[in-house]
């Protein structure tokens, strides 16, 4: 089959190749979501060559996993529990590379970042991040919850800290 052939056919079907060694349909599903997963990856991790290494080991294991994928989970949904528990395996963010909003998620626990992340980046439901991270959907929710409250929190103190600055050079020129 051409590598265009395989634009046409759905994840589970790619799967299925896959499974009957058929490398190029590997190849397709990786196409189809390397750009995502590298995306979110480095949003958690702020370095792009750890980001590639790390979604380059993802594939592995997905390639590696692709018997055990369970029919009731998307490939997306199984592909970003894979991302997870990678990232969850070498928290590296480097705060200092990362500006403004990036700042402040790097502020948050993980746990809180990575349902902030799925939920609002990726656009997860709450069902499906609480199979990406093997917590409740309550404990989803609830960490959403605090994940906003937390940035909220954090940009409110910016904001007070950048009117305070301002207020002093406002003084310092009268």
């Amino acid at each position: 089959m051409t590598e265009r052939a395989y634009t046409d056919i759905s994840d589970e079907d790619l799967l299925v190749l896959t499974r009957n060694s058929e490398l190029e349909a590997f190849d397709a599903l990786v196409d189809r979501y390397l750009d995502s997963l590298l995306v979110t990856v480095f949003r958690e991790v702020g370095d792009m060559t750890t980001a590639e290494n790390l979604v380059h080991n993802i594939f592995e294991e997905a390639f590696q996993g692709a018997a055990t994928l369970l029919k009731q989970q998307s490939m997306r949904t199984w592909l970003f529990k894979i991302v997870f528990q990678h990232i969850g395996r070498s928290q590296r963010i480097n705060s200092e590379s990362l500006l403004g909003l990036e700042k402040a998620l790097a502020t948050l626990v993980p746990e809180h970042r990575h349902v902030l992340v799925l939920r609002e980046r990726e656009d997860f439901s709450y069902e499906e991040i609480s199979i990406i991270l093997g917590i409740p959907t309550t404990a989803v929710q609830s960490a959403l919850i605090s994940a906003r409250l937390e940035l909220l929190k954090h940009c409110s103190t910016k904001q007070n800290q950048l009117t305070d600055k301002q207020n002093s050079v406002s003084k310092t020129r009268v």
